[in-house]
């Protein structure tokens, strides 16, 4: 009986270490910043943190289209993709350097059962979180 309590607590110590391990707890605490944009092709400025978006073309379902961030200084970007009020499944994307301050990834938007293309871009910048709206065509 002791056994089965042990192996039950230790299963419960490394399932919520995981979680930490992963980010999950933390993403879900920290505090992001909207990111004022209103056409992301065009692309998006925020002087302040020194941070560029830019999307190469509309995002569409299931279409790949490229994001690139400019950043003074970074370690890791990281871009996921929900609808508000609704998950779209896992849709993280690791973005890759490319030199000169310039992270890049290839994205693909899941189709929506609902028809919605409301989405909310949060993007990752070692830790600081910024979120950006947009729709997909």
């Amino acid at each position: 009986m002791i056994r089965g309590w042990t192996i039950l607590a230790a299963a419960l110590l490394l399932g919520g270490g995981a979680l930490l391990y992963l980010g999950v707890a933390r993403t879900l605490q920290v505090p992001s910043m909207q990111v004022p944009c209103v056409n992301p092709v065009a692309g998006c400025l925020l002087l302040e943190q020194g941070l560029r978006i830019r999307f190469d073309r509309r995002p569409q379902p299931m279409r790949p289209f490229r994001l690139r961030v400019e950043v003074a200084s970074a370690r890791a970007l990281h871009a996921s993709f929900a609808m508000r009020d609704m998950q779209m499944g896992l849709n993280r994307y690791r973005l890759l350097a490319d030199g000169d301050g310039a992270w890049t990834g290839e994205i693909i938007l899941p189709v929506c059962v609902h028809g919605r293309s409301d989405w909310i871009m949060t993007l990752d910048v070692d830790g600081r979180l910024y979120q950006l709206p947009f729709s997909s065509g």
